[in-house]
């Protein structure tokens, strides 16, 4: 049997300890591998994973920098989920071609795939999942498959199906902007998925936010023992503009446009890491 999903939030069982950074891209990868079979067994049927890996590159295309991460995550939580016979999970990608590519890279299904045997890739367009299917990760969503992705939500609607909504970049600037239409999507986005683990680079530090725990903002600290130290707190993902307010007052500092991945680096060598993936 599935997973018999309540509507109960993350919320109810959240916890006044901070969201402590990662040692490592091994680490964090194994944390949101935790995190997300917790808050399925606590009932949350919509996730949400916001990791970066821009690496400080402005021109990195983020459907391939998730790649290696997906990869080294699903082996983590696929074995873990209790699913009806031919049940599979569903990694959905904004086109049919990036499916197929990630089919033939990871040889799903075969004896030689890294990947449990029921994981499955497929095109956002593609219909509805199998009704013997355990749920779907959607993987980098941008604005032009909103329309796709609504229709999915809308299909998921009153099963008992989850869905993983990994780095969606479903308000673009150019074109919903921030006006109602973006305001709107980004509504529908915080009212009805639990944000299950975020990992954001700063300038000066970085935003981190673990399952049943608060978003933390951390600080480079040459004088603390690992290399940072806690600014604050806070229940709500802060906007850009909120983190360097709290960094100027806490710090008394303006924030400095450096290498914004240069703090992790200061962690853990994550680039390195992400090569080895």
């Amino acid at each position: 049997h599935l997973y018999n999903i309540s509507p109960r939030k993350s919320s109810d069982r959240k916890s006044s300890l901070c969201s402590d950074l990662p040692d490592s891209l091994q680490s964090s990868i194994e944390e949101i591998g935790r995190d997300v079979v917790e808050a399925l067994k606590d009932g949350n049927k919509r996730l949400k994973i916001d990791y970066d890996t821009s690496l400080g590159d402005e021109t990195y295309e983020p459907l391939q920098r998730a790649f290696p991460i997906v990869k080294a995550l699903l082996p983590l939580v696929v074995p873990n989920l209790e699913t009806k016979e031919g049940g599979n999970f569903c990694l959905y990608l904004p086109d049919e071609g990036s499916a197929a590519m990630l089919r033939r890279d990871w040889k799903l299904g075969s004896e030689d795939s890294p990947l449990p045997k029921n994981v499955v890739t497929c095109g956002l367009k593609r219909t509805s999942l199998a009704e013997s299917d355990v749920g779907c990760m959607v993987l980098c969503p941008r604005s032009s498959e909103l329309d796709d992705f609504l229709r999915i939500l809308e299909e998921l609607e009153n099963t008992d199906k989850f869905i993983i909504l990994f780095n969606p970049e479903l308000v673009d600037i150019m074109t919903t902007g921030y006006g109602l239409a973006g305001r709107r999507i980004r509504d529908l986005i915080q009212t009805n998925f639990v944000s299950l683990y975020c990992l954001k680079t700063l300038p000066w530090g970085a935003l981190s936010k673990r399952y049943g725990k608060p978003f933390s903002l951390w600080v480079e600290d040459e004088a603390s023992e690992k290399g940072y130290r806690l600014l604050k707190n806070l229940d709500n993902k802060p906007a850009f503009d909120e983190m360097n307010e709290i960094y100027l007052e806490e710090t008394g500092q303006a924030s400095q446009e450096n290498n914004p991945y240069s703090f992790l680096n200061g962690v853990a060598d994550f680039i390195r890491d992400f090569g080895r993936l």
